[in-house]
């Protein structure tokens, strides 16, 4: 209840294609990211996230081990926290 209260499935899937093509390879991450979005626009209702990741099989850095690229989640809190 608490994502869907304050963002449509079209907003999560945008904010998730736009976090993977900031570089992002963390899936961890990406819902975190969701999550705080979430709290941002005032959610306060419970929230339960998972992204999966769904690969062909070309690209086999996209995985929820922790490692970053560095862009997405991490570059975006930054940006935030400095300001």
């Amino acid at each position: 209840d608490g994502i869907w209260d304050v963002m449509t499935n079209e907003n999560c899937h945008h904010l998730v294609q736009e976090l993977l093509a900031e570089g992002e390879t963390n899936m961890g991450l990406v819902a975190e990211e969701i999550l705080d979005t979430c709290l941002k626009k005032g959610s306060r209702d419970n929230m339960t996230m998972m992204v999966v990741h769904f690969s062909d099989g070309t690209n086999n850095e996209i995985g929820g081990s922790g490692a970053t690229s560095g862009g997405g989640v991490l570059k975006r809190r930054k940006q935030r926290n400095s300001v």
